[in-house]
């Protein structure tokens, strides 16, 4: 019966406070609850006889509730919460001539009891049960992910701006489903999509509605991202979701779909990017054939290239290298992601140099690293042979190509690419044993950091020596560093919006490094500076990037060598 009474209720909005809390577990019915119980038992006390049961019955279904409230597992909360909906449809089939049964037919609000937000509490916690028995199945093994998540919906909780909270569970969301946590998705998905809607021309809400277009591809929910995508009134916005739609589709190897949502694109440059991605998932699925000639098709220099350098990475990966070699060759030599860390054809040769050596086709290699044009990534693909050499037991050899390398790096004239060269060299030396040689290079690159002109840039700089110092198994020295970092930006990043989103990296870099505690307490920190932003809008954007941070985080926490890097890094940079 309460059923049916509800289907004539009179609806009211979906009250946000309550949704989030639902969200990370936390049911806000506590309030005033006691005076509520002693008004109800006095009336029980006191009421004419027809009241007298339904007033014990409603007391009941309140206690049952804040039962609810205080059960730490959603299964406990929903048993609470289906025990208090059996005593309210008692008092309406039971007692329909109490006064209390004509208010919860009539939806009425009974103190702070609000039978409509009752309603979506229960429908919310049962989509939530499936979602925390994913959690409690999976999270076990992967501890990191789901500590971050969890840290960033308690970031997201306190958002004020509804729009900004939308971006922020759109986020969310998606770092769950990368890690495979679906149901949980879905669940939180459905609560950004709430604050998704309205003020069409707000940037803040087209923000908002990619990421839910993002995860909605990241579940594999094309229809659904498609149809999200289509009702984004501004062009760029639109093409930015349909090329994120297409990486999702060409990464679950539906390449037909994702040529025919590339093709949706308006923006040429957008779209050849969307090709690029296509013929690198090809050659990952080990297309390899159809991966080149979509490549080669790409009109574009610069995508074209990339294109070519992702399928010579998989090609390396594989082994080929003869053919990762052909087809670095078809790479012009003019194209550059940044002029100054050299062409993607350079970048190319560095990889397939590293990966030979990493195969023991050291001699090989060193002929490949020896021909790649540019000074920056020759040096790096020599200092990482070193290395190989170093673990292979050759060290005389490579004492000779560490010395070479370091020469050559000598040579960059750019000191933010001579430094990042000398941080994976130093990494690899350290994993390799060679400890004196790494821990010789690391101590030059704090002296590089004093030739960086922009100063509010030295402490992100700082933070990657870090970085590389704990993945060489230099972990104290690893947080010394860390710590300047975060001390160095305190003293050279005046603005507090730029010193949080300084922070914010620094704690991203920190979990990266492995260093989770540290990595939460600094967005901890981050997050509590944001209390003294004026600007509620602008405290908002704050938060919103740390969840971006936390997430992004909880996602890469599941890569291959999440803490121990391999020193091949992906090709790129």
């Amino acid at each position: 019966m309460w059923e049916s009474v509800r289907a004539i209720q009179a609806r009211t909005p979906a009250v946000w406070a309550l949704a989030l809390a639902l969200l990370i577990g936390a049911v806000t019915w506590q309030a005033p609850a006691n005076s509520l119980i002693s008004a109800a038992r006095a009336q029980a006390d006191f009421a004419p006889d027809p009241n007298v049961a339904a007033n014990t019955l409603f007391v009941e279904a309140i206690e049952h509730i804040l039962a609810a409230d205080d059960a730490a597992a959603a299964a406990a909360r929903l048993d609470r919460l289906r025990r208090a909906e059996a005593n309210i449809d008692r008092i309406i089939a039971d007692h329909p001539g109490s006064e209390l049964a004509v208010q919860l037919i009539t939806g009425q609000r009974i103190g702070w009891f609000d039978p409509a937000a009752f309603d979506r509490a229960v429908a919310r916690t049962e989509e939530e049960v499936p979602a925390a028995a994913e959690r409690d199945q999976r999270c076990g093994a992967m501890p990191v992910a789901c500590l971050l998540l969890a840290d960033a919906s308690a970031t997201a909780a306190e958002i004020s701006h509804d729009h900004y909270r939308s971006r922020a569970i759109g986020l969310i969301a998606e770092g769950q489903a990368k890690v495979g946590l679906t149901e949980t998705a879905r669940f939180t998905l459905a609560h950004g999509l709430a604050g998704a809607n309205g003020a069409p021309h707000s940037y803040v809400q087209l923000e908002a509605v990619r990421e839910v277009v993002n995860a909605l591809a990241a579940l594999g929910l094309f229809a659904e991202a498609l149809a999200t995508a289509a009702d984004i009134a501004d062009d760029e916005e639109r093409d930015e979701a349909l090329h994120d739609i297409t990486v999702a589709q060409a990464v679950a190897a539906l390449f037909a779909d994702a040529l025919a949502t590339a093709d949706r694109i308006r923006d040429e440059g957008l779209q050849s990017e969307a090709l690029r991605d296509i013929a690198a998932a090809q050659g990952a699925a080990g297309n390899i054939a159809e991966a080149l000639v979509m490549a080669r098709g790409i009109a574009d220099d610069l995508h074209r290239s990339e294109a070519l350098r992702l399928i010579a990475v998989t090609q390396a990966d594989e082994g080929h290298f003869d053919d990762a070699l052909q087809t670095a060759r078809d790479i012009p030599g003019h194209t550059f992601w940044y002029r100054q860390s050299g062409s993607i054809r350079s970048k190319t040769f560095r990889y397939i140099a590293v990966a030979q050596a990493e195969a023991g086709h050291l001699a090989e290699a060193l002929i490949t690293a020896r021909g790649v044009e540019s000074r920056s990534a020759r040096a790096e693909a020599l200092g990482l042979i070193a290395a190989f050499q170093a673990a292979a037991g050759s060290t005389q050899e490579a004492q000779q190509v560490l010395a070479e390398a370091l020469t050559t790096a000598g040579e960059v004239a750019e000191p933010v690419n001579r430094l990042d060269r000398l941080v994976i060299v130093a990494s690899a030396l350290g994993q390799a044993g060679l400890v004196e040689d790494a821990q010789r290079i690391f101590a030059d690159t704090f002296s590089i950091i004093g030739e960086i002109e922009d100063v509010e840039f030295r402490p992100q700089l700082l933070s990657m020596i870090a970085s590389y110092q704990t993945e060489a198994g230099f972990v104290d020295q690893g947080r010394r560093t860390f710590a300047e970092a975060l001390s160095a930006t305190d003293e050279l990043v005046p603005r507090l919006r730029n010193r949080m989103i300084g922070m914010s990296a620094i704690a991203y870099t920190q979990a990266e490094a492995g260093l989770v505690e540290d990595a939460r307490q600094t967005f901890a920190q981050v997050a509590a500076l944001s209390h003294g932003v004026e600007d509620e809008f602008d405290s908002d954007y704050l938060l919103n990037y740390i969840v971006f941070n936390q997430a992004d985080a909880a996602a890469a926490s599941l890569w291959p060598g999440w803490v121990n890097r391999t020193p091949r890094s992906d090709g790129g940079g």
